[in-house]
């Protein structure tokens, strides 16, 4: 079998034309198809394939874009993607308003079980870690300063 349009609504239907055991054996070479890669993480999730789903997320956009379906799948695996990318975020961030997005991204773990530990964990790495950048510094601390307010 074979298609040549692999956008998810065709793989959908095709999925439709499919035996149970047509479908089992077409996956695997679907998945291994370049002409895929735009909805791969798309079908993976549809067929329940959460291991694989979490290897298949290599950058933060494609995290963002599914971050709610993933936290359905497995909640603690996705809170160490995310603290993955803001790792690796971290490193490579240089600008004032890539400090901004990196400590709102932070705060995101406030969602996940044990967040306000993982914030204060993180953060202490990264002020022990980048204390050489004083805008990620002052960012940092107008946001905790901000959090304790709102929190009071």
């Amino acid at each position: 079998l074979n298609t040549p349009q692999f956008g998810l609504e065709n793989i959908l239907e095709l999925k439709k034309t499919l035996s149970r055991n047509e479908w089992k054996e077409f996956l695997p070479v679907l998945l291994k198809s370049q002409s895929l890669a735009r909805v791969k993480v798309e079908v993976m999730l549809m067929e329940g394939m959460k291991d694989q789903v979490f290897k298949e997320i290599q950058h933060y956009h494609q995290f963002i874009k599914f971050e709610d379906k993933l936290k359905k799948l497995d909640i603690y695996q996705t809170q160490d993607l995310l603290i993955r990318f803001l790792n690796q975020m971290a490193e490579y961030s240089n600008k004032r308003s890539e400090y901004k997005e990196l400590v709102q991204q932070l705060f995101k773990l406030i969602d996940y079980p044990g967040g306000h530990d993982e914030i204060y964990r993180i953060a202490q790495n990264w002020k022990i870690m980048y204390k050489k950048r004083p805008a990620m510094m002052e960012e940092l601390s107008f946001a905790f300063r901000k959090w304790t307010f709102l929190q009071q």
